[in-house]
């Protein structure tokens, strides 16, 4: 069966994070969705000093980079008013560093909203500290989680794009549950979604075997068909590639 591998951190002195949560910080709809695609699911263990990410990729047929707080300043190019409390420059580079382990070792990866922005950074890309207020589109994220849920947007997708062929369509709507954004896109990758106000919604890495990054988060949509097919096509993409 696919071994997919989820990205984790727990902040300095955190047991058992919030509720829907495991101990490491993950949410549980991440492993459902790819679940429910068919994939055994791994968590990365808590990084220490020496770890080396490609003994970690080893052995895996794919990364799903889950989102989560702000990249911090010294990181992402942001500036460091606009950045949340819980950022950690030391969890960004160990993440780009595992990304990094898992291209080279030519595995699918799926990078979601904080994981496609780590993406970007990855490849010398900066972001937009918060965009909040800057559109209609993006307007700050309502603190309740069900009325943050509640709302959409549109996304539009490059013709032929990885993220149009995954999707079944050129356009979709998105939930939108983040403050930070893409603000000048990395070196390689190319834009595949964008909002209407232009913000960037999906990259992509030409000549990868299967590399996509969403602003948005499709696990949270469990019940929208384009979503699961999402995590279908990841899936398969990552059993492809075990079978090579």
């Amino acid at each position: 069966m696919t071994r997919i591998l989820l990205n984790t951190w727990r902040r300095e002195g955190e047991v058992f994070g919030p509720v829907l949560r495991d101990m490491y910080g993950v949410e549980v709809q991440y492993a459902q969705s790819l679940q429910r695609a068919g994939a055994q699911v791994y968590l990365t263990p808590q990084a220490q000093p020496g770890t080396d990410p490609a003994e970690i990729a080893r052995g895996f047929d794919g990364l799903l980079v889950i989102g989560g707080e702000d990249l911090a300043a010294d990181v992402s190019g942001a500036a460091a008013a606009e950045i949340g409390e819980n950022a950690s420059a030391p969890r960004d580079r160990w993440e780009i560093a595992l990304l990094a382990a898992a291209l080279a070792d030519d595995l699918p990866v799926l990078g979601i909203c904080r994981g496609m922005q780590l993406l970007n950074v990855a490849f010398g890309g900066t972001l937009h500290g918060d965009i909040a207020g800057i559109s209609p589109q993006h307007p700050p994220v309502p603190a309740d989680r069900d009325k943050a849920l509640s709302f959409r947007h549109l996304v539009t997708f490059e013709p032929g794009s990885l993220a149009s062929r995954a999707y079944g369509s050129t356009a979709k709507e998105a939930n939108s549950l983040h403050h930070q954004a893409v603000d000048r896109v990395g070196t390689g990758l190319e834009v595949s979604g964008r909002a209407a106000d232009g913000t960037v919604e999906a990259l992509e890495l030409p000549g990868a075997r299967w590399c996509l990054g969403v602003q948005w988060h499709p696990e949270l949509l469990p019940d929208d068909p384009q979503e699961r097919g999402l995590f279908d096509e990841f899936a398969r993409a990552c059993g492809d590639r075990r079978d090579r």
